[in-house]
């Protein structure tokens, strides 16, 4: 039974070769599983500094997985492994295991997943020494239906966790059973959840069955149809939240704000209160930001219409916050677009200046302590601008005229060309009203829609322009 942990990521020498390893991937030294062998690497910059390193090649002659250890070797070692000359750095590791002296200094990758005919390129650098070590390749046969190692939860509250996983590196999954278990429990004892999930489906809910603040454990087969089962994963551990969390704990919850437009500094921005009380789950690493990467799993969510090209967000907080922001449709195509993390001491309050942003496109942010348990959670941001609403005068250019705003039934609009269509949008994008007018003038019948902000785009001469009506 294989365990993992969840992400919210002595074998006998046959003979020993001894050599200096050529120091660069074109020209990498044959390895193959089985053989211990002595490397020492060639110092061409002296001293150990990372800038030598001796390479190994190594072709797999079947489906399966190596693993690569200098563990008892005798050197204090620093490894990596590629899959092709000039590619990234697929696997790393530094210290593993033992040297023998109770130092444990020595490298090992475990369980690299191999295929057949395909060559792996191993790196052994002086990062650290320069003392010679002996090292070994030991390869396991791939099988039938391999297990999963892999899971991420996308959702975590007081009740409930969804997860997905990835796919196993070997095998042909027809599916997978999962059970939830109380934590401690081994599997299959004292169930909570289960269910079986069709491949290629690879994730599963469940089902706000849970019960607040308790420990809860993950088991996870794969199911080759055929070809078998594998070994339950497991047990991968988790605490559902004490208290419920905060609505816009995850971006599919952002929580829509208007903008403020001709605001003359951020003293005079309407404040609008928030909390990452109980926020406990993200779906977004934090990024690095003015050098930092902090901790965003107790971020909270907020989302705006853009109504000028640009935008001021500030957030003041009485604890070391982060305020990132996103361009994006929806939040599955979240793009990042800026962030502050500028105060190390208190006022902690961070303001994001943007410009260039797309009028009447919608944008994301975020709020969260840069560590975690934050000392006071609440905090209050203002979304605003100094600039009045500048699509007015790009529509007043073309000899466009609309009246009143705010209005209470009827919009007037009147133009020199014939306007072409009209579409009317809420706050949340969502289309409520189109006409097609093609006259010079149209009146809009408002009457039916509810009081509030909307965008109303003209097009006159093939080219669109966009408003901003108020609904009384």
């Amino acid at each position: 039974m294989k365990k993992i942990t969840l992400l919210f990521s002595a074998i006998l020498a046959l003979f020993t070769i001894s050599s200096f390893a050529q120091d660069s991937c074109a020209t990498a030294v044959v390895a193959t599983d089985g053989v211990t062998i002595s490397t020492a690497i060639n110092d061409n910059s002296p001293g150990a500094n990372d800038d030598d390193s001796a390479w190994y090649a190594y072709t797999a002659g079947a489906d399966g997985t190596i693993t690569v250890s200098a563990c008892g070797g005798g050197g204090d070692t620093y490894l990596n492994i590629y899959n092709s000359c000039g590619g990234p750095i697929e696997d790393t590791n530094d210290d593993f295991c033992d040297l023998g002296n109770g130092d444990a200094y020595a490298s090992q990758i475990s369980d690299y997943p191999v295929f057949s005919g395909l060559t792996y390129y191993i790196e052994w650098r002086d990062y650290w020494e320069l003392t010679p070590f002996d090292w070994t390749i030991t390869f396991t046969p791939a099988p039938s239906c391999d297990e999963i190692t892999t899971l991420y939860a996308t959702s975590l509250t007081n009740t409930n966790i969804d997860f997905y996983w990835d796919a196993p590196a070997f095998g042909t999954p027809a599916g997978y059973n999962v059970e939830i278990v109380p934590g401690g429990n081994a599997q299959g004892v004292g169930v909570v959840a289960s269910g079986y999930v069709a491949s290629p489906t690879n994730a599963f809910s469940a089902g706000n069955t849970l019960t607040a603040g308790t420990d809860y454990s993950i088991y996870i087969q794969t199911d080759c149809d055929t070809d078998g089962t594998s070994a339950y994963t497991g047990p991968i551990n988790f605490t559902t939240l004490a208290n419920t969390p905060p609505a816009n704990d995850t971006c599919s919850g952002a929580v829509s704000l208007t903008q403020e437009t001709n605001i003359a500094s951020a003293a005079s921005a309407t404040p609008i209160a928030g909390t990452i009380l109980d926020a406990g789950f993200t779906t977004i690493s934090a990024e690095d930001c003015s050098g930092f990467t902090g901790n965003a799993n107790d971020d909270v969510w907020f989302s705006f219409t853009a109504l000028t090209a640009d935008v001021n967000i500030t957030a003041d907080t009485e604890f070391d916050s982060v305020l990132t922001l996103y361009s994006g449709a929806d939040c599955n195509s979240l793009v990042y677009v800026a962030c502050s993390d500028a105060n190390a001491t208190t006022p902690y309050n961070e303001q994001i200046s943007a410009s260039g942003l797309t009028i009447g496109a919608t944008y994301y942010f975020r709020v969260y302590y840069y560590t975690t348990n934050a000392p006071n959670p609440n905090f209050t941001v203002k979304l605003w601008t100094s600039s009045t609403l500048g699509i007015d005068d790009v529509v007043a250019n073309n000899n466009f005229t609309y009246y009143p705003n705010p209005v209470k039934q009827t919009l007037n609009l009147k133009a020199q060309s014939n306007i072409q269509n009209v579409a009317i949008y809420n706050m949340l994008g969502q289309e409520v009203l189109k006409t097609a007018p093609n006259a010079l003038d149209s009146e809009v019948n408002m009457s039916t829609l509810s009081n509030g902000a909307y965008f109303v785009k003209v097009t006159i001469n093939d080219t669109t322009k966009t408003v901003r009506i108020i609904k009384q």
